[in-house]
């Protein structure tokens, strides 16, 4: 579960970057994907708190 959640918060983060890169505004899609990397490493980092905390 972490490694793909690992992983899937590294894609989106590689995608968001392309998209700052390729575009000097925000557009809708990079304001939608950093939504859910945002949401993703949130979701992580509850997951490793709570394996620490046991």
């Amino acid at each position: 579960m972490r490694t793909d959640l690992l992983h899937e918060i590294e894609n989106l983060r590689r995608r968001l970057n392309s998209f700052v890169s390729a575009k000097s505004f925000v557009s809708p899609e990079v304001v939608k994907l950093s939504q859910k990397l945002d949401c993703l490493i949130v979701q992580y980092y509850s997951i490793v708190i709570g394996q620490v905390k046991k």
